[in-house]
């Protein structure tokens, strides 16, 4: 059950049908259709699902294997500063990362 429908599920994570569905406008019943695949969303739908549950559209697709809780940690502005470092001194990202995890883990 990898589909659209189980990652708007997965996406829509702790809030309702009900919440979710009163957030981009829809009858929770057109939500429920969505999330079974019964019926798919439109690309306005889609764009409000992944904004409201900050969540990427390639990761809603299932082009991006990415988990929700990794894209924000992606996003967050200690990732950004740690990409903008290891792009000046022509470091990959993810050793940089491994090597502040090895660090903070002497602690």
């Amino acid at each position: 059950m990898n589909g659209l429908g189980s990652r708007i599920k997965q996406a829509r994570g702790c809030r309702s049908q009900e919440e979710l569905a009163s957030m981009v406008n829809v009858d929770r019943t057109t939500l429920g259709s969505w999330e079974i695949g019964r019926r798919e969303p439109d690309l306005d739908h889609l764009v409000q699902i992944a904004d409201i549950t900050e969540v990427s559209l390639d990761w809603l697709a299932g082009r991006d294997k990415t988990s929700p809780a990794q894209t924000k940690i992606y996003n967050s502005p200690e990732w950004r500063s740690i990409i903008d470092y290891s792009i000046v001194n022509q470091v990959a990202p993810e050793k940089l990362m491994t090597l502040l995890k090895a660090a903070l883990s002497l602690k």
